[in-house]
């Protein structure tokens, strides 16, 4: 059983009260006003890994994903610094035990490539959130 003291206090009505938050009714948040918004968990890609003819690819289908939007989108994304040092080990031992020498060669490359993009610190994960803004509800 945890005690009161370690569990430490909930937020009161206090805190509530600075919130423009309603309620959250499955997916949604209703806002005090009546509007609604719909937030999207969305997966995100490690565009410098991509060819150049994909990069462009991806953008363009970007652009035309904005261009086509007729409401206000929030796009927030969290980012956070992502510890890959067991997977460059794995990469090694990999390395050491492949009999098949063009394999081998391509291990180190890409472990090479890993590297260099730990080095210019881009070896963060990232969350994509969208938050769509809705219509108050007509009742």
């Amino acid at each position: 059983m945890q005690s009161k003291k370690l569990a430490g206090s909930k937020p009161g009505p206090a805190t509530q009260r600075f919130l423009d938050i309603a309620e959250i009714r499955e997916d949604t948040v209703i806002l005090k006003d009546g509007t609604l918004r719909a937030v999207l968990l969305v997966s995100s890609i490690n565009f410098a890994l991509k060819g150049e003819e994909e990069q462009e690819a991806i953008i363009a289908g970007y652009v035309g994903f904005l261009n086509a939007l007729e409401f206000p989108l929030q796009i927030v994304i969290h980012s956070r610094k992502l510890n890959i040092e067991d997977y460059l080990i794995r990469l090694v031992e990999a390395e050491k035990t492949q009999t098949n020498e063009l394999l081998k060669a391509q291990i180190a490359d890409y472990r090479s490539f890993v590297g260099e993009l730990i080095t210019l610190g881009r070896d963060h994960g990232q969350e994509v959130l969208r938050c769509r803004s809705l219509r108050p509800f007509h009742q």
